[in-house]
């Protein structure tokens, strides 16, 4: 199935923690499920109004299946963070880099909150097929 590093966390002034998502064709995280730190991602202290930013990777390891992403970010926890892009596909087979972006115009201090990548899979009607 699709596997991606599907979930993440920042710390910018603290730490913000990061849960899992594994929903939709089978998505999981490239790291063992048993390795919480690999799905926190940590971001440099910054100053006020300075944006700091990390890219990291997601990747569809199936040879058939196209997958639909969408980041879910708790708006009201994690004002100040954006994940670019924020919503797309992953073709089979196919990587796809992942920038998220923590900017503050205001001394801030994060508190732990998932950021969740939610997977589907997209599939295709075939013409002519009633359904």
């Amino acid at each position: 199935g699709a596997s991606a590093n599907n979930s993440t966390g920042a710390s910018g002034t603290s730490t913000t923690g990061a849960g899992n998502s594994n929903k939709g064709g089978g998505a999981n995280n490239n790291a063992s499920a048993n390795n919480d730190d690999a799905d926190i991602l940590r971001l440099d202290d910054t100053p006020v109004g300075i944006p700091v930013q990390s890219v990291f990777t997601i990747k569809n390891h199936n040879p058939k299946k196209i997958f639909r992403f969408a980041w879910t970010i708790p708006s009201s926890s994690l004002p100040h963070l954006s994940f670019s892009p924020s919503v797309g596909h992953l073709l089979p087979g196919s990587i796809k880099d992942i920038t998220v972006t923590f900017r503050a115009d205001s001394p801030t201090r994060l508190t732990p909150a998932d950021c969740k990548m939610r997977v589907a899979e997209i599939v295709y009607k075939q013409a002519g097929v009633a359904g």
